[in-house]
């Protein structure tokens, strides 16, 4: 039997606004590899770390990053544990 997080039944675990408490990452797509729209990526993502991890995050996605090198979209990914950042940038695949 799975322990119920309680931040789940409080509908709290994905916060508005980035405090500045938490680890933030940037994920980067490039432009080549993104195979869906960046509404459905953020859904995905969402997905993910509410399946997968347990404490409380957020997700940005940031205008097209047009840097020397490559065009990319770029999200913004924060959580309040920092061990779990870990584990997304580890884990994580789109």
């Amino acid at each position: 039997m799975t322990d119920i997080n309680p931040l789940n039944v409080l509908n709290q675990r994905e916060v508005p606004n980035p405090p500045d408490h938490f680890t933030t990452i940037e994920y980067k797509i490039p432009l080549d590899k993104a195979y869906i729209s960046t509404n459905r990526q953020l859904e995905h993502i969402r997905n993910w770390i509410f399946n997968k991890l347990d404490g409380r995050f957020f997700v940005l996605v940031n205008e097209l990053n047009d840097s020397v090198r490559e065009v990319c979209y770029v999200y913004t990914v924060g959580f309040e544990v920092e061990e779990e950042s870990t584990f997304f940038a580890l884990a994580y695949e789109a």
